[in-house]
Order: structure tokens, then C-alpha cells, then sequence
């Protein structure tokens, strides 16, 4: 049986923070590779909670590379490696490996991440419904409010 957002009885709200930080976490990583360059001040303020809440444990269980004229260039752990990217500035970067400097652009970079994080969302969220606790929904409560100061028969002898 489907049940419609109106219909729930239970929410996950681990599991909803963490499905809503990789949507924001996608969106921000593809406006860096349109835009070809590093985060904002605001941007790297927010960024290591919003990669926490997107990839829960899982960041630093897959390692990120690099493809270089069929070599793989091996960046370091995912969540690691964001962590860097925070700090970063400028629209080319060099990357040193072996015995080779590799001048790449941001953007670049910032593919790599989005399809390493593409790789670890689905893990992410099966470790949130794991985690989340289930609250249930309340219809939403009416009433009247009592104060010592109102009189309550007052509104019945103007009716």
C-alpha cells in the first residue's frame, strides 16, 4: 500500500536531513563546475556540516582519483579530500603525483567529488534509516488558551 505524504504516520528525520544535504550538496557541486571555480566564505563555513549530513559515515569508505592520461591520480579519501576542496581557490589547481605537476581546472575537481559522492549517497541513506528514529505524525492541535487575566464568562455574556 502507498501511503501519500498526508497519509504518513512516522517520519525518519535522520533519513529526510540526510536525502535534503545531498540535494543541496549536488546543487552546490554543480554550480562549481558551471561556474569553474572554489566556495564562497558562506559557502566554506557551512560546508563540512552539510558534508557530514549528506555522507554520514560513509565518506571516507571510498577513495577518489583523478584520470590522467590513463593513469589513476589518487586524491585521498572522499570526505577528506571535500574537507580540502573547502580552501581552495582560483579556477586551476596543480596536482603533484610521482614524478609529474598535473595543472587541472577546479571544475574538474569538483566532478570528481560529485560522481565519488554520487557513489556513496545510496549507502548514506540506507545508514540513516538505520539510524533515524521514527516520530509520529500529530494532527495539529486547536484549543482555547486560558490566562488568569481574561475572564472566561466575559465572551459568553457579550453573545
Amino acid at each position: 500500500m502507498s501511503a501519500t505524504s498526508e497519509e504518513r504516520r512516522q517520519d525518519r528525520l535522520t533519513y529526510r536531513d540526510t536525502i535534503d544535504s545531498q540535494q543541496e550538496l549536488s546543487t552546490l557541486l554543480g554550480w562549481k563546475i558551471r561556474k569553474n571555480c572554489g566556495l564562497s566564505d558562506d559557502e566554506s563555513k557551512n560546508f563540512p556540516k552539510l558534508l557530514g549530513d549528506a555522507l554520514l559515515s560513509q565518506g571516507n569508505k571510498h577513495k577518489v582519483y583523478y584520470n590522467y592520461h590513463n593513469t589513476k591520480v589518487p586524491l585521498g579519501k572522499t570526505h577528506t579530500f571535500a574537507l580540502r576542496m573547502k580552501s581552495i581557490q582560483g579556477p586551476k589547481q596543480k596536482i603533484k603525483y610521482d614524478a609529474m605537476e598535473i595543472t587541472v581546472k577546479i571544475s574538474e575537481l569538483w566532478q570528481v567529488l560529485l560522481d565519488s559522492f554520487m557513489q556513496i549517497f545510496p549507502s548514506a541513506i540506507e545508514e540513516s534509516i538505520h539510524i533515524s528514529r521514527e516520530i509520529p505524525h500529530r494532527e495539529r492541535e486547536e484549543g482555547f488558551e486560558f490566562s488568569a487575566e481574561s475572564d472566561l464568562n466575559a465572551s459568553r455574556d457579550r453573545t
